[in-house]
């Protein structure tokens, strides 16, 4: 016969042995933050497939990207026409080829300001700021796979992304995957810069 307190006892075991494997998972991405951020200033290069409900086929740009401490994100598109986004702070800055330059406040582009404070907190290695601004699933893979989903919690956002998703290997981000509202989606796959992959 088993006592009340042993069988008590098993059962707090039991939820324990079920509940640290979500802890620590809960933990890892925070972790993984920290070591992105240890990446973060070296350049990449990026594709993005933009997939839109109006178009038979993704418009695709290519080009580098950059990130200057504290909250400075530099994107050099080289197709499909050369131009220069940068995100500084909460300014959001176009520079054209033929010389033209037009600023504007970040929040005047709610998607690509959502992209640029997401990549901002990742890169400046701030947990906090993300896990205020987003609901944070994480799950981790062989070989230091990961991956991480981010649901907006603030409204202005929620208006249009429905969720992001990002997926990596170690300290290294290599994709990005952002779903708004109407299922237009975008997808970026980034990779080391000195990598000139097509």
């Amino acid at each position: 016969m088993i006592s009340g307190r042993s069988e008590k006892g098993r059962r707090i075991a039991l939820w324990l042995a079920l509940l640290l494997p979500a802890l620590a998972q809960a933990g890892n991405w925070q972790q993984r933050v920290q070591q992105i951020a240890g990446h973060a200033q070296v350049p990449v290069r990026f594709e993005e497939q933009q997939y839109r409900f109006y178009l038979d086929e993704p418009l695709i740009s290519r080009g580098e990207m950059r990130f200057e401490p504290p909250s400075r994100l530099i994107r050099q598109l080289e197709s499909p026409q050369p131009m220069r986004l940068i995100i500084d702070g909460e300014r959001l800055i176009r520079e054209t080829a033929d010389g033209e330059r037009r600023e504007v406040a970040l929040d005047a582009h709610p998607l690509l300001a959502g992209l640029g404070r997401l990549l901002l907190a990742l890169f400046a290695g701030d947990p906090q700021l993300l896990a205020g601004r987003f609901d944070i699933d994480y799950e981790e893979g062989p070989d230091q796979d990961w991956q991480m989903g981010l649901t907006p919690r603030e409204k202005a956002l929620q208006e249009w992304i429905r969720h992001i998703r990002l997926a990596g290997r170690g300290g290294i981000l290599t994709r990005i995957e952002i779903v708004e509202v109407n299922d237009d989606r975008t997808v970026i796959r980034l990779w080391p810069a000195d990598d000139r992959r097509p």
